[in-house]
């Protein structure tokens, strides 16, 4: 499967038929893909990692949006 980072959604295609499987359009609590002003989020340069022993393998893609955190 290809994972494509788009404006407020991630599709999931199928490679051999270039069909979209699925469109991810929240986060895993179920907030839309969109920074706090309703922007699209930004995404970082993904990392692709292999486990032989497992086999295994794992695609990590950063938001790009950064926010500070405030305290008291």
């Amino acid at each position: 499967m290809f994972y494509v980072f788009a404006d407020k959604v991630i599709h999931v295609l199928d490679p051999e038929s270039l069909k979209i499987l699925k469109n991810i359009t929240v986060d895993h609590l179920g907030a839309p893909l969109e920074n706090a002003g309703g922007d699209t989020i930004k995404w970082y340069e993904g990392v692709y990692m292999e486990d032989d022993k497992l086999g295994v393998r794992y695609v990590f893609i950063s938001e790009g949006d950064t926010y500070e955190k405030h305290d008291g």
